[in-house]
């Protein structure tokens, strides 16, 4: 299991470093425990990363309600329709009869259409390094057009 530290160390060799902030919070969403973003406190249900002068830094976090389904809805309109993003995403998973647990996973979000190739290319090759933050058992899709981004599908990938 790769730690945080190999987390920065694999991002620095595709040329992107990360802030340290993408670590601490994703410690918290790790550990269920509040999270304070932009004046506002809670569980995170997502947290958005972009690539922002060569560093990954987390550009959004939004709090969990009791429908995950409307926060999944918010988040799809969040994303930005022509700049790719990952995402750190907290989802209830259902097992057979079992009953569901939150899982946490990664959506690489790199839209086939509108976006300058050489971006395209910087966030692919970083993905790997971004991924690394969750571990590499954790569930993980990447995701190039809105029909990709249903939940069903998401949720497909999560429960595997």
């Amino acid at each position: 299991r790769q730690t945080h530290n190999s987390f920065f160390a694999t991002m620095a060799m595709s040329g992107v470093k990360a802030d340290e902030s993408c670590a601490a919070m994703f410690n918290k969403m790790k550990a269920k425990q509040d999270i304070d973003f932009e004046g506002a406190t809670g569980k995170a249900r997502y947290m958005m990363m972009k690539i922002d002068a060569g560093k990954v830094v987390v550009e959004k976090v939004a709090f969990k309600t009791d429908d995950h389904v409307a926060d999944y809805n918010a988040f799809k309109e969040a994303l930005p329709q022509n700049e790719p993003r990952y995402v750190i995403m907290d989802l209830p998973v259902q097992k057979g009869d079992a009953a569901s647990n939150d899982k946490l996973g990664m959506i690489l979000w790199n839209p086939d259409d509108g976006v300058p190739i050489r971006m395209k290319m910087s966030y692919a090759s970083s993905a790997k390094a971004a991924t690394a933050l969750i571990g590499d058992g954790a569930p993980q899709a990447t995701v190039c057009d809105k029909d990709d981004l249903k939940l069903e599908n998401v949720m497909e990938k999560y429960s595997k």
